[in-house]
């Protein structure tokens, strides 16, 4: 879907989630990286953004042909998980700059607090209480 490949770039910042290598410019602040889906769609993986990266062109061949691709797979996970603990949890595109009290309304003790990360824009969106 188009809103995946539009959020998975701009969760990338023109920055290969891979290498980290810049891709190249294709016009004034706009940087070209292709979308790779982590589990390939003709395998029964989900066009959705936890199941997408955007990598740099090299990386998405090596990804699919190259003799090391499970090496690289590896990498691009380790890259992503560490780059998800800085991002907000609702948007997980923006970085998390601020703390929302969220109330657990299921599972074993309802209506109990915890503060999640989340980047200003969710925090006054989602009408939670932020801490600075």
């Amino acid at each position: 879907m188009p809103y995946v490949v539009a959020w998975v770039l701009l969760r990338a910042k023109g920055k290969c989630e891979c290498c980290d290598w810049k891709g190249f410019e294709k016009t004034k602040g706009v940087y070209f990286l292709e979308v790779h889906h982590l589990k390939p769609l003709a395998d029964g993986g989900e066009d959705k953004i936890d199941n997408a990266a955007g990598v740099c062109p090299n990386c998405h061949r090596e990804l699919h042909y190259g003799i090391n691709k499970d090496e690289l797979k590896k990498k691009l996970y380790a890259n992503l998980d560490s780059k998800e603990s800085t991002l907000c949890k609702f948007c997980k595109v923006r970085p998390a700059t601020t703390r929302v009290e969220h109330w657990d309304t299921w599972g074993p003790n309802p209506l109990r607090s915890q503060y999640i990360s989340a980047c200003r824009e969710c925090a006054i969106k989602n009408k939670q209480n932020h801490l600075t």
